[in-house]
């Protein structure tokens, strides 16, 4: 049993005191329902996400100073608040199992348990995995339809700026709607209670209906849920895949968080998400190079960085570098995104001859854990989500060992 608790803000300029502090107080109260792990994200009236978690209690987690910069934001642009408290049933109690999840442009949280989650993601939890599949499919019901189990989820979608509510008969989650502001929760009383604490009319929740698919777009969510969708449970046959053994963390997370923040609410990029720039033109500044570029996909920004020269010696030789968008800035129209140069990231192609920028988190193999470097260029195979994220890489040694892709492998040999 884990509890989920929500506050949908329907001011036009970010949440209230009053608002926050009925935020607060349902995440120290929920821990009744789970005190394993404690967790939040916030969605801005511009779309961006926000989150932070840690494997503490709802009433320790409150008391944490990354919690209190995480809620200042709130104020001026926040439009929606999920907490959830966990009691563990699928993986261990660790920071990484803490809820919520994010997933490509998707972030959840989830209460109940799954009889069987593999055929969604082959992960460690089974909210992890509902997350995964969710992401993956454009039309939501493709996934609720197939959960095998127990299920109450708030989710929210950055891509599509929409946020969506759902639960089967085997978990509550009621709402309770103000003038100024709307609760969801897993219990109708503490939704009320907490309401009428902090100065609110006596209100009673009202109970989502099962098997629906509510939804609220971002841009209108003062409004209330925009449309419902109802779906059937399928009949599933669940494959069978070897379970990954669970992972320990060491040491509390404190408060880490994960964000996926657009640079600008158009466009389909985010911050630290990396990317390749043509370099336009470049300055020497004692022992640095002011590099200033251009990313064809996206004409109307100018990207500029500043690097040492012992970081890349090379530098005056290269026409292209990688980077991590970090902050932006606007002036007279023009739109300057200021980046940081990672040494680290790795340009490589596939063996499909398709362009990939990776990470150092991601430069393993997804099967053997191999390393990948740059002399595996044009020697990797990359499954990609439906929102071109990374699913899987494999290592040229276990491209060569698939059936369905040696052969490519080989043409790249000859």
């Amino acid at each position: 049993m884990c509890g989920l608790f929500c506050i949908i803000s329907k001011n036009e300029y970010g949440f209230t005191d009053k608002q926050i502090n009925i935020f607060t107080q349902g995440l120290f109260a929920d821990t009744l329902r789970g005190e394993d792990s404690t967790g939040a994200f916030s969605v801005t009236k511009s779309g961006n996400v926000h989150t932070i978690k840690d494997a503490v209690p709802g009433h320790t987690f409150i008391k944490n100073k990354n919690f209190d910069d995480f809620l200042k934001d709130q104020y001026l642009y926040g439009k929606i608040l999920v907490g959830h408290n966990r009691s563990a049933t699928r993986g261990v109690k660790t920071d990484k199992n803490a809820h919520p999840f994010i997933s490509g442009n998707t972030v959840l949280v989830h209460n109940g348990t799954l009889l069987s989650h593999h055929h969604l993601a082959n992960t460690n939890t089974d909210s992890e995995a509902i997350c995964i599949a969710l992401d993956k499919k454009e039309n939501p019901i493709d996934i609720l339809s197939e959960l095998d189990g127990a299920f109450a989820l708030i989710w929210y979608n950055a891509k599509t700026k929409q946020f969506h509510v759902s639960r089967n008969n085997q978990r509550p989650l009621w709402i309770l709607e103000t003038e100024h502001y709307d609760l969801i929760g897993s219990e109708a009383k503490l939704l009320e209670w907490i309401s009428w604490r902090n100065g609110g009319k006596d209100i009673e929740a009202k109970y989502f209906e099962e098997n629906m698919l509510y939804t609220w777009e971002l841009d209108k969510v003062q409004d209330g849920f925009e449309h419902t969708t109802k779906y059937e449970k399928k009949k599933i046959q669940t494959p069978f895949i070897i379970k990954q053994k669970p992972t320990k963390t060491i040491g509390k997370m404190a408060g880490d968080t994960t964000n996926l923040v657009r640079i600008l609410p158009d466009l389909n990029l985010f911050y630290n998400t990396p990317i390749k720039v043509t370099i336009t033109d470049s300055k020497v500044l004692g022992e640095h190079i002011k590099v200033m570029g251009i990313n064809t996909e996206y004409p109307q920004l100018t990207f500029q960085t500043i690097i040492h020269k012992s970081v890349c010696p090379d530098l005056n030789k290269q026409t292209e570098i990688l980077c991590l968008p970090h902050t932006r800035m606007t002036q007279f129209d023009k739109i300057t995104l200021y980046c940081i140069y990672d040494p680290q990231l790795l340009l490589l192609k596939t063996i499909n001859n398709t362009s990939i920028i990776l990470n150092k988190e991601q430069q393993k193999c997804s099967h053997c854990s191999q390393t990948i470097t740059q002399n595996d260029d044009k020697k990797i195979w990359i499954r990609y989500t439906k929102f071109k994220t990374i699913k899987t890489i494999l290592c040229p040694k276990c491209v060569a060992k698939n059936d369905n892709l040696s052969f490519m492998y080989a043409e790249n040999q000859t």
